[in-house]
Order: C-alpha cells, then sequence, then structure tokens
C-alpha cells in the first residue's frame, strides 16, 4: 500500500485517503 502511494503527492495523496478510506482501514495509511 505504501509503496504504491510511496509516488504520489501529499496533495494528490488526501484525494486518495477519500477513497482507500472505504476500502482499507485508515490505520493502514501512514503520512
Amino acid at each position: 500500500m505504501l509503496r504504491m502511494y510511496g509516488n504520489i503527492d501529499i496533495e494528490k495523496a488526501k484525494e486518495y485517503q477519500d477513497i482507500v478510506e472505504e476500502y482499507y482501514p485508515i490505520e493502514t495509511i501512514v503520512y
């Protein structure tokens, strides 16, 4: 998970965060 989003900017990561939260727990995402 983190490797896939490692190349994404923080601003874009926030947009993906809303989508990912629907499929993965928030704990799996570390910023």
